[in-house]
């Protein structure tokens, strides 16, 4: 199991047998502070497709999805 952070945070089968792994994710831990309340204005930006919304470019040949 990944953390919002990118940290490894449990894992199941380490002997190669199948598992089932769960954690318990406290949002007051410091050490997810940035992960969990500071990256999110700006993944909510990335997937509204706004980030690099002012170097799409803009002519016609990019504008017809239809044609090659």
């Amino acid at each position: 199991m990944i953390g919002p952070h990118g940290h490894r945070l449990a894992g199941a089968g380490a002997d190669g047998r199948p598992g089932i792994a769960y954690v318990d994710l406290d949002r007051g831990d410091p050490a997810l502070e940035i992960a969990l309340h500071r990256a999110r204005p700006w993944r909510r930006i990335a997937r509204a497709g706004e980030l690099f919304a002012a170097h799409r470019a803009d002519d016609p040949r990019s504008r017809d999805r239809t044609g090659i």
